[in-house]
């Protein structure tokens, strides 16, 4: 592995993998993933909390219709598998939602299928001969006898038929001789949304103040997190075939999303992906990476955002966007088996991760985790990409990305809108900068070694 030397001694360090020259350039490594991260410096991003001043107002329309995950368009997407509801009790889930009961009740997260699959049910079922499992078969049945779910069942095949590039003759023809089977992407796929009920934020003025994770409150964002590993285990459940769910939330099209309303999404593979894969052979020559790479860098060079008891937060170098990483002190490394507290507190840091930023700045969110069949221990961590560029001519042929902004300035920014947020009661109790703990090895994943 390549290690940068040290300013000015001309000689690699074991674990040095950023330094700055002497015009302020700060070139950095990633240790995991081997990029080569420049910041060169005048690139130093400012976030701004000021809205636009081009006269646009928001449209508080209730209930919402500014898109097909908006609650005014429930019935135009797949069959809901669960949702949660908010009470003077607290949290209730409801699964297998029917189309008569999308509105009785009032949804705050809802988990569906996705109707364009990445690794899609025909996947599964050539591959593998995975079929729908007894309990999404009985769930199918019971939807479809509902008056009116066959025909919003073809209603999106159709749509899904037609933006796949199919002419009427030929959706007429497929429809009309297996429009149910078609359907059992909808029952028992592993491609799923886990979606918030609101587009906009509660007191949005403006269209750009959509609702983003940092715009809730604490206990609204855990339950988000809730709703997402229920989902993880029951893909587990139905495909006895998935070895791995990939977990990400591209917020904004600047970070790839094809829709503005907030979602997470859960992707079921057969494999663990090139990047796991990579880092699952440096655990195996040293299983404490994670604290060596990661966590003890951040103590030793001062790049230490925040931490509970359970979790901390940490800037990451050698990322092509500034990148916050929270890291969970577990010595389980699957979000599933986090008792709940241990869960709560990831949720609490990944939520001020994201009220850190405003909702006008695109973000992705990609959670890393144990897979089921690792024999090894690895900590769950979720990293947190501001896209605030786009990468061009210079990165493709150099592979050498640049980064407008350094991990200190990434640090400051990211301590400074903390402090504030937690004096106002936006974010929960924690130790931010200084205050967190100096002492190595934190992540507990270790013990298991």
């Amino acid at each position: 592995m390549l290690l940068l030397p040290r300013q000015g001694d001309g000689m690699a360090l074991g674990d040095t993998f950023f330094f700055r020259m002497a015009d302020g350039t700060v070139k950095q490594l990633n240790p995991f993933t081997g990029a080569e991260v420049w910041t060169v410096p005048g690139r130093m991003l400012r976030i701004d909390d000021q809205l636009p001043r081009d006269g646009k107002t928001a449209d508080r329309t209730q209930p919402e219709k500014l898109c097909h995950y908006c609650e005014a368009n429930w019935a135009m997407t797949p069959p809901e598998k669960s949702r949660l509801v908010r009470s003077e009790n607290g949290w209730t889930t409801y699964h297998h939602v029917p189309l008569s009961g999308l509105h009785t009740t009032q949804a705050e997260f809802r988990r569906i299928p996705k109707l364009f699959e990445t690794v899609s049910f025909d996947y599964w079922a050539k591959n593998y001969g995975c079929k729908l499992s007894g309990r999404a078969q009985a769930w199918k049945n019971e939807y479809i006898a509902e008056p009116g779910a066959k025909e919003q069942l073809e209603a999106l095949l159709r749509t899904k038929l037609q933006l796949s590039g199919r002419n009427q003759d030929e959706i007429t023809a497929l429809l009309s001789k297996r429009v149910l089977t078609a359907a059992d992407p909808f029952f028992g796929g592993c491609h799923e949304l886990v979606i918030p009920r609101r587009h906009l934020q509660p007191d949005a003025v403006h269209p750009t103040q959509i609702e983003h994770s940092g715009s809730m409150t604490p206990d609204q964002h855990f339950q988000y997190f809730r709703l997402t590993i229920e989902a993880l285990r029951e893909i587990h459940r139905e495909n006895r075939y998935v070895r791995y769910v990939a977990i990400f939330q591209n917020y904004l099209a600047s970070a790839g999303a094809s829709c503005d309303h907030l979602h997470k999404q859960l992707v079921g593979l057969d494999e663990w992906g090139a990047h796991l894969e990579k880092e699952v052979e440096q655990l195996r020559r040293d299983p404490n990476i994670y604290n060596h790479f990661a966590a003890n860098q951040a103590i030793y060079h001062n790049l230490q955002v925040a931490s509970n008891d359970h979790a901390l937060v940490i800037v990451e170098f050698g990322h092509r966007w500034p990148t916050l990483c929270v890291y969970s002190k577990s010595r389980v490394g699957r979000p599933e088996e986090h008792s709940t507290e241990e869960l709560r507190q990831v949720s609490d840091l990944v939520h001020a991760c994201h009220a850190v930023a405003t909702p006008r700045l695109g973000s992705t969110e990609e959670w890393f985790y144990s897979p089921r069949d690792l024999t090894l221990w690895a900590p769950w961590r979720i990293l947190i990409k501001w896209r605030i560029t786009i990468h061009t001519g210079f990165e493709g042929g150099t592979r050498i990305y640049l980064n407008p902004v350094d991990p200190w300035e990434l640090r400051d920014m990211a301590i400074t809108r903390l402090l504030r947020l937690r004096s106002e009661g936006k974010v929960e109790k924690m130790c931010i900068g200084e205050e967190c703990s100096a002492e190595p090895n934190p992540l507990q994943y270790i013990r298991n070694y």
